[in-house]
């Protein structure tokens, strides 16, 4: 399938918009497709834990219907029991990333299995109503010299969804061999035999050079890409009927995919990775210390307050992706997602009814930055330098070198301000020596940018000092004044508040570079990209997203590319 971004024009004889000219100063694009760039073979991928479930909930619906949940429910636990995703990296430290990218294969995973799957086979064939239902009359009569053939009916008729691909002759005779005796146990057997294959808890895929990946396989790259589950009727049979072998066939999938409820829950997972929502901050969990309980005053935060500022944040994504809007957009909106009092209060807007428009906040809010998920720590630190790193790596996708082995000790010998400091004057001390320098001039700026907003994500221009004891020892000026590197050796470009370091970041084209990177790593399950092979599949989703497309019109850029529907592999 063909490329739109490689070519002039497009398929209806008119100028490709993806060719057409970015307005003038606009800075250059990070990545490029270079037309003899090879695509990069995939390597064999486990399924995630989100995979398996969403796995078994579609088979289990399509064969029990009402009936599926108590099925679920039997197997959840052992789902639930094995090795944990972690968060890959390029840093690999489990605490950021993406749980796709954790490939890694333990015995306790394969222990789970081999217990999953038995477990799925008995869940299929008691109670007997169960059984028939699932297996047919043939499996509940008096008779027991059709029990081969009634295994064999169950294995045509649904081993191709459990198994993700058309069924051999071979393939109905080897799953029957699991048939030994009669009853219930054996059904059970035949069940487990199917769940245990390789077939179901891998993504399988042809292993021939520079070939287009086989309807089937296809069918289920996109599914689980889009979906995070398995092919559903109508996409596997436009795969068996040839429907996905033509662009035209391929292309109504796709949109028919992304246009549904599912992509956009699979997308707010991915937001919710790229940007670590995982460590949002509890406002509660600080407040049995003195000094952070005279912070927050009478007013105190609860556990549906922290669950409402990832919300909020959340409810910002899904406007972005129902609106079709630019990339752009979702650094810039400030409207408030959330109906709970405490964090509409700090935004100061009424909470939303959910219906509605949501009210938006005024400045100095100024869009995700400034976003509570954002700026509050739930401590009495801000944390700024925590704030730089993530808006340098995050949303800019630079890397920051790690730092010197003995940095605590270069810390310790560093003099801090007498008397009252604000953070941004000790943190400033802190870094200063020359051996912190060369990165924090990439991380300071950025964090002390929002420093006119509290660790509870309250506006403020005076910062409130506290001792241990809860007594106030003062109040400091806050100064969000920064050069901030946005575009490196840019001394000129200067903000003054989150406002500006905003429009510097918007301008400067580096968060649609960044989410084709993010997006990238989340599609392939990969910890880092490599240009000389991927650089095709990051350039088509920069480039849709620099001219204005929207987050879908940027993954359908990439999913209809030759990069995701051929498979090559190393030879």
């Amino acid at each position: 399938m063909s490329n739109e971004a490689d070519e002039l024009i497009d398929e209806g004889g008119n100028p490709n918009e993806m060719e057409a000219p970015l307005p003038p100063g606009t800075p250059e694009a990070r990545f490029r497709c270079e037309a003899e760039a090879a695509v990069r073979h995939q390597p064999l991928r486990r399924l995630s834990q989100s995979q398996i479930k969403n796995t078994l909930h579609d088979i289990g619906e399509a064969m029990l219907g009402d009936d599926a949940d108590p099925l679920l429910a039997t197997v959840a636990p052992i789902i639930d029991s094995w090795p944990k995703d972690r968060l890959v990296s390029p840093k690999n430290k489990g605490l950021d990333g993406f749980f796709r990218g954790d490939q890694q294969l333990f015995q306790p995973h394969l222990d789970a299995q081999v217990e999953l799957a038995i477990a799925i086979g008995r869940a299929l064939t008691e109670p007997v109503a169960r059984r028939t239902k699932v297996f047919g009359p043939c499996a509940t009569d008096a008779d027991t010299g059709n029990d081969v053939a009634c295994a064999k009916e169950f294995i045509q008729r649904w081993g191709e969804r459990i198994l993700r691909r058309p069924l051999t002759t071979e393939d109905t005779e080897f799953y029957a061999k699991a048939m030994r005796g009669t009853g219930a146990t054996a059904f059970a057997d035949v069940a487990a035999l199917l769940f245990a294959s390789p077939d179901f808890f891998f993504l399988i895929e042809t292993v021939t050079p520079e070939d287009s990946l086989p309807a089937h396989q296809l069918a289920t790259r996109l599914s689980y890409q889009l979906w995070d589950a398995p092919p559903d009727d109508q996409l596997w049979n436009a795969a068996r009927t040839g429907a996905l072998d033509t662009q035209e066939g391929y292309a109504e999938e796709v949109d028919r995919l992304l246009n549904a409820p599912k992509a956009e829950q699979v997308l707010e997972s991915f937001f919710s990775q790229w940007l670590t929502l995982q460590h949002a901050p509890d406002l509660t969990s600080a407040l049995q210390f003195k000094d952070y309980l005279a912070l927050v005053g009478p007013d105190k935060p609860t556990a549906a307050a922290s669950a409402a500022l990832k919300d909020d944040l959340l409810g910002s994504v899904r406007a972005l992706l129902r609106s079709d809007k630019e990339l752009a957009s979702f650094l810039t909106d400030t409207h408030v997602y959330t109906s709970d009092p405490y964090i509409s209060s700090i935004y100061g807007v009424a909470p939303w009814d959910m219906q509605s428009t949501p009210p938006q906040a005024q400045e100095p809010r100024a869009g995700l930055l400034t976003r509570i998920a954002f700026v509050a720590s739930g401590s009495t630190s801000t944390h700024p330098i925590l704030k730089g790193v993530r808006i340098r790596e995050k949303l800019l996708c630079d890397e920051i070198p790690p730092p010197p082995p003995n940095v605590e000790e270069i810390a310790s010998q560093v003099a801090l301000p007498e008397g009252l400091a604000s953070e941004r004057q000790i943190f400033d001390a802190k870094t200063s020596p020359p051996t912190c320098v060369g990165c924090h001039f990439m991380i300071n700026p950025l964090g002390f940018a929002t420093e006119n907003f509290d660790s509870l994500g309250r506006t403020r221009d005076l910062a409130k000092i506290f001792d241990s004891d809860g007594e106030l020892m003062g109040e400091v000026k806050v100064d969000t004044a920064v050069v901030p590197q946005v575009l490196f050796d840019d001394e000129e470009s200067t903000a003054s508040n989150a406002a500006d370091l905003t429009k510097l970041i918007v301008d400067s084209k580096k968060v649609e570079a960044c989410f084709a990177i993010q997006y990238f790593r989340f599609t392939y399950n990969r910890a880092k990209e490599d240009e000389a092979f991927d650089g095709c599949a990051l350039a088509v989703m920069e480039n849709r997203l620099r001219r204005g497309g929207s987050i879908r019109q940027a993954i359908r850029e990439l999913v209809m590319s030759k990069d995701f529907t051929t498979r090559r592999i190393a030879l």
